[in-house]
């Protein structure tokens, strides 16, 4: 069950990003994943930079950048690879 949580949670981080235009915070991200669920979906900072820096910034699907008191984020061309592949297959199943 673990599992399935870290890959939706995994899923939700990499389409915040996906649109994004320039590197995000995780208050950033936060505030982006509030907005598109219109607050179904809230996820505390703390959590998304545990999710971000040690599984998706690890596997290399984030790139994460450490700034003086806050780290910013941004899908990879890996993440992006990903996310297409896991959008075709919720596709195929609507």
């Amino acid at each position: 069950m673990i599992q399935e949580a870290q890959i939706a949670n995994g899923f939700i981080l990499l389409m915040a990003l996906s649109n994004a235009t320039e590197p995000l915070s995780t208050t950033q991200i936060s505030e982006i994943i509030s907005k598109k669920t219109r607050g179904e979906i809230f996820k505390l900072s703390a959590t998304l930079k545990d999710s971000l820096e040690y599984r998706l910034k690890r596997d290399g699907y984030v790139e994460g950048t450490n700034m003086k008191k806050k780290s910013i984020y941004s899908i990879t061309p890996k993440g992006r690879k990903l996310l297409k592949g896991w959008i075709a297959f919720l596709s195929a199943y609507s």
